[in-house]
């Protein structure tokens, strides 16, 4: 699963570190630090590659990413993290925000060359400005377009809403990950199987789309051809938080690192497989 024997990479993950408030039925379990740059991070760390940070983050967030080996970790510290209400049921997650947090300034992107940057945005937490920075000194971008194309109602549950400029930010990505949702609404198409359909002839042609939702098939599209794959069966699944960050990271790396779609994907499931059992919780 390592990939000590291959040649090493320079990384860099972009987003926001959450504060979660997990609800299980109803009853509060716990807090913890979250979102897809934290999650993205982790998982590069247990394959043998520990990614550079741009975050803003709380002193304590800072701290924790720090316990974990996270040195090198730029961004503002500040008191308004993102803030979000995570309530989990048999059958559902839903999902608030309470407190947006911060927008990371373009300004702090470190001159670096890399040679894949992660941009994971939370809640519209990342500049066009600063993705266009990344492109700089990115051989490739990985975006997730979660944070782009979310919103919140009048009682701070989230949803999703179709944006424009979230196309800018595809534009400027070499690999994108969504689920089948997000997919449908960045497209603005109401069927997956035709957004499947569209972004494959329309916006494929240099660039992998991986789509993927809960147990449903996982979709990757590269140069305009579609591959369907079924995700690992798990008997229990004790974590699924994080899982499209983690694949969408996993993915990314070996497919930078060894240009084979085929073996990206199969450690791909085999990471996940083992992130969903709970394994990777008592690292």
């Amino acid at each position: 699963m390592l990939l000590k024997k291959r040649k090493k990479s320079s990384v860099l993950v972009v987003g926001n570190v959450t504060i979660d408030e997990i609800y299980v039925d109803g009853s509060f379990v716990k807090t913890s630090i979250g979102g897809g740059v934290y999650y993205s991070s982790k998982i590069l760390k247990i394959m043998d590659i520990t990614p550079a940070l741009l975050c803003n983050s709380t002193h304590v967030q800072r701290k924790i990413l720090e316990s974990e080996g996270f040195n090198e970790i730029y961004g503002l510290e500040t008191t308004k993290p993102p803030l979000f209400r995570l309530d989990y049921t048999e059958k559902e997650r839903f999902l608030q925000l309470l407190s947006p947090g911060t927008v990371i300034p373009d300004t702090l992107f470190p001159s670096s060359r890399y040679n894949l940057v992660i941009i994971n945005p939370v809640y519209h937490d990342v500049d066009l400005s600063l993705m266009k920075k990344a492109r700089c000194y990115a051989d490739y971008i990985a975006l997730d377009i979660q944070g782009l194309v979310r919103t919140v109602d009048d009682n701070s549950r989230i949803s999703l809403k179709y944006n424009e400029i979230a196309w800018e930010y595809v534009e400027l990505a070499d690999i994108i990950h969504a689920d089948y949702k997000e997919a449908s609404t960045l497209a603005n198409i109401d069927s997956i199987s035709k957004t499947i359909d569209y972004l494959c002839e329309k916006h494929s042609k240099d660039k992998m789309w991986i789509i993927t939702y809960g147990e449903n098939p996982i979709v990757i599209i590269v140069s305009k051809k579609i591959y369907t794959v079924d995700p690992p069966a798990i008997n229990k699944i004790v974590d699924e938080t994080g899982a499209g960050d983690t694949f969408l990271a996993t993915m990314a790396i070996y497919y930078v690192l060894t240009h084979d779609l085929e073996l990206a994907i199969r450690k791909s499931l085999e990471i996940i497989a083992l992130k969903l059992r709970g394994v990777f919780n008592k690292k």
